[in-house]
């Protein structure tokens, strides 16, 4: 609504002249040009009229009820529990309102974050092109200058991008906004922790352990300042990461009980589901298979009732992994099966993971089968850039080949995997 039209609006409600709107630090022509739109008032003169109209400055600018921003945050956190539970359909609809309502009434910060809720909906869908134009619509709507209220997008942005392979251009936005942030002294600790902890993944990615490492001790001295509690719980998810890649288990049990409770605050049973997933990944790589197995199968129930099939998938291929140790051969492939076909070509890091458990699985009854197996898990992780998988892999592959007796076809392929791994450092 024109702010003209309100403030005529608002006057005639309440019974007054333009005059009587005016005086006495105005006049009633100063008020008529207003009403008509030929002039632009002073934030002074827009505060004098809000005191005489009862109202206050942003209802009198925006021509919305103050109710109604408060009643729109209430929605998104709803539709944001929505998704969280497994009720995508609706969140997506709640979402979708809220924005119409917010881009008609002006609110961007409030559509900024429908916006946002929309690029998530597309993500838990497996949608990763449409999620990233929901995501790039944030910046649009804030505006170049606006960095801070921008970077919840562009983190989801770069997590949609680290599951689709582009690990380098996952760091360099990421990268970009930090240096921006920095060099205009915009020092909003929930901005920096949020960068900072998401920057910890995709440097794992690409293998730059050391740098994964000045993140996450960055991102924990900025966080007893920061307020955001989810991005809180993904940070400790995040940084245990970096303790267990260094060794202390007790701190990462830590981190990792951190997040559990504060998703458990906030009733998000998608993300904690994530936390269960990690310490089932300890629990694995710890030998400790029968308490991999529940924490796997915990986080999996979770999934089955928000309907994230690509996390989903996710957990089978490591339930895969404790069943192939166990020597449940056979249920493992099964389970990698299904893996594969949920994830299709939608993320190629698990999807090589898939791969790779498959052709280990295979090794003894299927050695033709095994190195197709490792053959295409190494041609994804190689699309998603991640030189230390495929060093694991070409490893697998020589152990393979080193078992048929091709000794030059093994030293080859324990070469290549060198290589790999020379390229990331």
């Amino acid at each position: 609504m024109k702010l003209g039209t309100n403030l005529r609006r608002l006057r005639l409600q309440r019974g007054l002249t333009q005059r009587q709107l005016a005086e006495p630090a105005y006049t009633d022509a100063y008020v008529s040009t207003i009403e008509a739109g030929r002039r632009q008032p002073s934030r002074g003169a827009l505060e004098h009229f809000a005191g005489k109209l009862e109202v206050t400055y942003e209802e009198l600018v925006s021509g919305i009820d103050p109710g109604v921003p408060a009643q729109i945050e209430l929605d998104l956190h709803e539709a944001r529990k929505m998704l969280a539970q497994g009720h995508l359909e609706r969140a997506r609809a709640a979402y979708e309102t809220a924005r119409s309502t917010t881009a008609r009434f002006g609110l961007r910060r409030l559509e900024t974050t429908a916006e946002w809720g929309l690029g998530m909906c597309d993500e838990r869908a497996g949608h990763f092109e449409s999620a990233i134009e929901h995501y790039d619509r944030v910046q649009d709507i804030l505006g170049a200058k606006d960095l801070i209220a921008g970077v919840q997008a562009l983190a989801s942005k770069a997590r949609v991008l680290l599951m689709m392979g582009d690990v380098r251009f996952a760091i360099h936005i990421l990268e970009d906004r930090l240096q921006r942030l920095v060099t205009d002294g915009l020092g909003d600790p929930d901005s920096l922790v949020r960068l900072h902890a998401t920057l910890v993944a995709a440097y794992f990615e690409a293998g730059l352990y050391k740098m994964a490492h000045a993140s996450a001790e960055e991102a924990l001295r900025l966080a007893p300042t920061a307020t955001d509690l989810e991005n809180l719980a993904n940070m400790n998810l995040n940084v245990a990461r970096v303790s267990l890649q260094k060794g202390d288990i007790p701190q990462t049990h830590d981190f990792l009980g951190r997040a559990e409770l504060l998703f458990r605050q906030l009733d998000l049973t998608d993300q904690l589901s994530r936390a269960h997933f990690a310490r089932g990944y300890v629990f694995s790589r710890q030998g400790d298979l029968e308490g991999a197995r529940e924490e796997f199968e915990t986080a999996r129930r979770m999934l089955d009732s928000v309907d994230s099939p690509i996390e989903a998938a996710r957990v089978t291929t490591e339930l895969a992994r404790v069943a192939r140790i166990e020597g449940h051969l056979d249920q493992a492939r099964s389970m990698l099966q299904t893996s594969i076909t949920a994830l299709r070509d939608s993320d190629p890091a698990e999807l090589g993971q898939a791969h790779r458990e498959l052709g280990l699985c295979l090794v003894r009854s299927d050695d033709v089968g095994a190195e197709k197996s490792f053959r295409r898990a190494i041609e994804l992780f190689d699309r998603s850039d991640e030189p230390v998988e495929i060093a694991v892999t070409y490893r697998a592959l020589g152990e393979l080949f080193e078992g048929r007796g091709d000794i030059k076809a093994s030293c080859e392929s324990y070469r290549t995997g060198l290589q790999a791994l020379e390229r990331a450092l």
